[in-house]
């Protein structure tokens, strides 16, 4: 009898690993900047793609749709496999703790196609969004002068071929493109100013070289016929599906979390209504008049004032690296490298003006980064953005760094499990560097009054962003509405009012920093006393960016 278990069990594993096989290579054959790259949160981090530095995501249509269709292949053997085994009842009753993670691995796979099926099927953003075939050009390039290769006559080649290619891609891009919504449009048009930039630098790193500013030139040329291509695109309201039915697949079947629409909103209105709290409180004891909000804009200390924004992000980043070293046994974090640096020209536009770059495969050479954007074009919004970078430096080096995004991303490309070592979940992603900023009070890294207003004004803004995602995709909130709340998270009109057009570019994404942290913050209620801190934040790392419920279940067993 156990013989005929285990071959059973060997069985499903090996079909898993094959189906998985077939998927990842698939990927990164047909979308190699896209499996390389974690601004595409609906891909998956395919390793395979390192060997295509030399070629762009062709986003051909009937490649598209042929792809669609090997994806609903792929899902519906995912399906006839979870059918075909009473898996639940395996897992609980026998505490088998192998075909729990093989159960836990179909899962992954099958959020991970879901996602990309409601990507190109559903909402059909290669059909209505121009950015991105922008993006994919352009981090495309990118990679191809950064990633690591044998020399830097490699380097220089497959740059020059992902150049060349960019006029096919663009045009690819014209012929793609059908109705197309202003703020995708918008932002199109100011991401390609960028690019040009961007391409007018590339012949001065290597001015000996040719045929690499030739193709520079090229690429030049073709971006300059899209932009005005996109001039004199009249924008319109594409609607492939009711956004709010979207909306609810995404979190059904991409995060996999049993929550309605109203749900959701109730977790973010319940942080709201906290976090609000909690700061009026704090307002309330200091002597500053105008509250929380005027004490936590008087924030800057004076001898921060003068010092240069990316060394005072290293040196806390060094700071927060030991202070976490010191504290978590399981993993010391001394070889991942990691660049603090202003954020690429080219992603000026469509980055938050901190955010982070993962490396995406286990080459011990290759780098992830910590963008930062401190210059804008207008002058005042410059000073209010440097005001909030000196003000929120601990909370978000935290949430980008150490013990967030790069501690994370490392992590994950060193599971041993290709499956979770491959695919991230957006709902996991922010909700642990969410989690991670309430880790700097938790672990006594800072006590500061006016630093726990900072952290309370983030999470408030966090609460904002998801109500507002939520809220104006189901039809539930409108613009006013929507810019009363990012305003009351403290900041001005324009300022919120840029922020929901950068929210609309991907909606149902700005739920996740909220939902993820309820989700986690749950699990150590549930969890952290038993498993204890150490124990509790290994198994949630190492165990991949899975849907919360097979956590739930992992840590169910093991507690």
């Amino acid at each position: 009898m156990m013989s005929t278990m285990k071959a059973a069990s060997q069985n499903i594993q090996q079909r898993i690993r094959n189906l998985a096989d077939d998927y990842f290579s698939f990927l990164a054959r047909n979308f190699p900047v896209m499996c390389a790259s974690d601004e595409f949160h609906f891909m998956p981090r395919v390793e395979e793609a390192c060997q295509f530095y030399d070629s762009l995501d062709s986003m051909e249509e009937a490649e598209i749709i042929n792809c669609t269709r090997r994806l609903k292949v792929w899902e519906n053997e995912t399906e006839r496999m979870l059918e075909n085994h009473a898996w639940q009842s395996t897992v609980q009753k026998r505490n088998d703790e192998t075909m729990l993670q093989a159960y836990s691995d179909l899962h992954l796979l099958k959020s991970s196609i879901s996602a990309l099926l409601i990507e190109f099927e559903y909402k059909k953003s290669w059909k209505h969004n121009p950015l991105l075939y922008l993006k994919i050009g352009f981090i495309g390039i990118d990679h191809a002068l950064q990633k690591p290769s044998a020399s830097k006559r490699e380097t220089l080649e497959r740059a020059r071929k992902r150049l060349e290619t960019m006029p096919t891609l663009l045009n690819r891009a014209r012929e793609n493109l059908d109705v197309v919504p202003e703020i995708y449009l918008r932002g199109a048009l100011d991401m390609a100013d960028d690019c040009r930039a961007y391409l007018e630098e590339i012949p001065k790193s290597s001015p000996e070289n040719g045929e690499l500013s030739s193709a520079a030139a090229k690429a030049a040329a073709a971006l300059a016929i899209f932009r005005d291509h996109l001039s004199h695109v009249r924008p319109g309201a594409a609607s492939p599906m009711n956004p709010k039915m979207l909306l609810e697949k995404t979190v059904r079947d991409h995060f996999q979390l049993g929550l309605t629409i109203p749900e959701i909103m109730g977790v973010a209105r319940t942080q709201w209504d906290e976090n609000l709290h909690v700061l009026e409180e704090l307002g309330s004891r200091a002597t500053t008049e105008g509250g929380w909000l005027a004490l936590y804009d008087s924030m800057r200390p004076c001898e921060l004032r003068n010092m240069d924004i990316i060394e005072l992000y290293r040196q806390e980043y060094r700071r927060l690296q030991n202070h976490f070293n010191s504290l978590w046994s399981f993993w010391k974090e001394e070889e991942a490298r990691l660049h603090i640096c202003e954020t690429p020209r080219y992603l000026r536009s469509i980055r938050a003006s901190a955010s982070f770059s993962a490396a995406f495969s286990r080459d011990s050479r290759e780098d992830s980064f910590f963008y930062i954007t401190t210059v804008l074009p207008d002058e005042e919004e410059s000073k209010s953005l440097n005001s909030r970078l000196h003000r929120e430096y601990l909370f978000l080096t935290a949430h980008e760094t150490c013990p967030g995004h790069h501690y994370l991303d490392h992590i994950r490309r060193n599971i041993p499990n290709s499956v979770r070592r491959q695919i991230e979940s957006p709902l996991f992603y922010e909700g642990w560097a969410t989690f991670a900023e309430s880790l700097l009070l938790e672990t006594g890294y800072t006590k500061d009054t006016r630093e726990k207003i900072v952290f309370h004004k983030r999470n408030l803004w966090r609460a904002a962003r998801c109500l507002v995602d939520v809220g104006l995709t189901a039809g539930l909130m409108d613009m006013e509405e929507a810019r009363r709340l990012l305003m009351t998270s403290g900041f001005s009109e324009d300022e919120a009012t840029s922020q929901i057009r950068r929210f609309r570019l991907n909606p149902g994404y700005q739920l996740c920093y909220s939902l993820g942290l309820h989700e986690i913050l749950k699990l150590k209620r549930n969890y952290g006393t038993l498993l204890g801190n150490d124990r509790f934040h290994l198994l949630l790392l190492k165990g991949g960016e899975l849907p919360f419920s097979l956590i739930d279940l992992h840590m169910k067993i093991l507690a």
